[in-house]
């Protein structure tokens, strides 16, 4: 076109941070953390209240009074006139927009006037300055400083101050209006009383609007408190801001936009020759207005408001009561499949323990056959499916963990301790040795041995109702659970909030989400796997002081149920008679 397209009352607006955000966090596959991304349903009354209105009668689907539909409106005035303590007229001084962006850029509109001075203390949220510039208005900054801190405190958003002279300094014959964000948008800063009063002073003093933006009034921490400067403990405000939550309560009707700017709209709503019945008025009447008239008398009065209650009462109850029947036929079929799963469970209700001497590897020739004897005990109680190895001193010494450097790994150094740290390796999953096993002589060849190939050393792509990892240090929310690193592509989110480091044994649910970012699951006993499913689960390491000590520290309540001692003059174990047993 030869004529200018663009109005010049956008030049230099143009620029938008959101979409500078947006694009380079999608061009660099970076974390968009600029603007929210809400991960929760909206309410449930919400959600029917809104079914209710659908489901209704399709004739009440009209056009609002301009200003907000009136039960809204009083329910605001009623809500805010006891937040302020303030009588607030519903039909004068509430406007209902389409969000708090549309209730500001109205509010700047309506008041900033070309050559207008507006305030806006910084650091501000960005809309503030486009706003003012689109009004014909000019920007004035007053810059938040942060105030000292003591040596190892922290920083907070509280320490950022206004400067009472410097803010004083902006206030001229121009200034037409401040805005004021509190809590403030980016600092979560919450103004205080004072600093309210002084910027309520100071706009009474100069003939100023106030415009508190409290979009984040409810959102304040612990020890904090929220204080709107349209409360009339704030010495010489205005009766009441202009506050944006979605809606505005205004302090004068001439603010509000003008109900005529619908008029073209009105006037071609509902033309005599459509199929409507007869409506009530003067023939001079606009159709229209007639055909409101009409609905408030035959529509709404055929609706009273108990009777309406009545029945959105009995809705919820019929609602209510559905939901309850669903939840106990719900929690019903629960217990009957956990049952039958009890049932079916094809899982080994017993466990296998061998005791072994450290001594054992004191046959070996070298450090590297010495480490080959353990890779063989582990291996072939890994065949077996032992559950427990208990490795004893026959000289009595008084080990019980691997953890700590010794002397002499070699040829004689201490075998119990080195026998039970190489079994210890060998049965951890693969995925997991870095994080639980860090460099030591003892380990020195065992990145030399065949892998046990135990059910629970799985790969990468491999399918498993159970898995073996570790609590990854990833922050969550309380009460969110936490995640782990299972060696799969994917962490798993379990049910419950457990301490980084900790090994786990994780239950992958059944169904999984592919478009998920993380896999789902809960945290469950490493017996599950053995006792539940039948799966052969890796063993345990203990160490015993002795042979005694092998039974007097058994971990089951009454000790082995069944003992058997190898000798080369006993029997065949083929002709002998085992008795029912759980822990041999």
């Amino acid at each position: 076109m030869a004529k200018r397209v663009q109005a010049r009352r956008l030049d230099g607006i143009d620029h938008d941070p959101w979409v500078e955000f947006v694009k380079m966090a999608s061009e660099f596959d970076a974390v968009n953390l600029g603007q929210g991304f809400p991960d929760f349903p909206p309410p449930d009354f919400a959600v029917e209240a809104f079914q209710h209105a659908l489901s209704s009668d399709f004739m009440l689907n009209q056009y609002t009074r301009a200003f907000g539909y009136p039960p809204l409106t009083k329910i605001l005035a009623s809500f805010f006139g006891k937040l302020l303590g303030q009588e607030i007229d519903p039909l004068k001084n509430v406007l209902v927009t389409v969000g708090a962006y549309g209730a500001l850029f109205t509010a700047f509109q309506a008041l900033v006037e070309e050559g207008d001075e507006v305030i806006i203390i910084e650091p501000f949220f960005d809309c503030y300055e486009p706003m003012t510039l689109m009004a014909g208005g000019h920007p004035v900054f007053v810059t938040l400083k942060p105030g000292p801190t003591r040596d190892g405190e922290l920083d907070s958003s509280s320490n950022w101050q206004l400067d009472p002279t410097e803010l004083a300094s902006k206030f001229t014959s121009h200034t037409k209006a401040l805005i004021l964000n509190t809590p403030n948008n980016p600092v979560g800063k919450v103004f205080s009383k004072a600093e309210l009063e002084l910027v309520a002073s100071l706009c009474q003093q100069h003939d100023v609007i106030c415009i508190a933006d409290e979009v984040y009034q409810w959102l304040v921490y612990d020890g904090y408190q929220h204080v709107s400067i349209g409360e009339p403990s704030q010495p010489g405000c205005p009766r009441f801001p202009l506050d944006f939550c979605g809606w505005a309560p205004e302090p004068n009707p001439e603010v509000s936009a003008s109900p005529a700017s619908s008029d073209p709209a009105q006037r071609g709503f509902c033309l005599p020759e459509s199929k409507m019945p007869d409506l009530p008025g003067d023939v001079d009447e606009p159709y229209d207005r007639r055909f409101i008239k009409w609905m408030i008398k035959t529509k709404m009065s055929s609706h009273p408001e108990k009777e309406e209650k009545k029945k959105w009462k009995d809705l919820k109850l019929m609602k209510k009561l559905e939901r309850q029947r669903a939840q106990e036929e719900q929690a019903k079929r629960q217990q009957e499949e956990e049952a039958a799963a009890q049932r079916e469970d094809q899982g080994r209700p017993y466990t296998l323990s061998v005791a072994l001497p450290g001594s054992i590897l004191d046959n070996a020739q070298s450090p590297e056959l010495r480490t080959y004897l353990a890779g063989q005990i582990a291996r072939a109680c890994t065949i077996f499916c032992v559950d427990e190895i208990v490795v004893f001193d026959e000289e009595g010494q008084e080990a019980k963990t691997v953890e700590g450097e010794f002397r002499g790994v070699g040829k004689k150094g201490q075998a119990c301790v080195q026998l039970a740290r190489i079994l210890q390796y060998l049965e951890c999953p693969q995925y997991l040795r870095k994080a639980f096993f860090p460099k030591h002589q003892d380990l020195q060849f065992a990145g030399l041995l065949n892998p046990l190939d135990s059910p629970h050393h799985m790969r990468q792509d491999e399918e498993s109702e159970f898995r073996e990892g570790i609590v990854v240090d990833r922050p969550t929310r309380p009460g969110h659970g936490s995640f782990v690193n299972c060696g799969m592509k994917k962490e798993v989110k379990i049910d419950k909030n457990l301490e980084p480091g900790l090994r786990v044994t994780v239950q992958l649910n059944q169904k999984q989400l592919p478009e998920s970012k993380t896999y789902r699951g809960k945290v469950v006993s490493s017996q599950d796997p053995r006792t539940k499913a039948g799966l052969y689960w890796g063993y345990t390491v203990r160490l015993a002081s002795c042979l005694s000590a092998v039974f007097a520290e058994a971990p089951f309540q009454d000790g082995y149920d069944l003992t058997i001692g190898t000798s080369e003059r006993g029997s065949d174990v083929a002709s002998a008679q085992l008795p029912s047993f759980r822990w041999v």
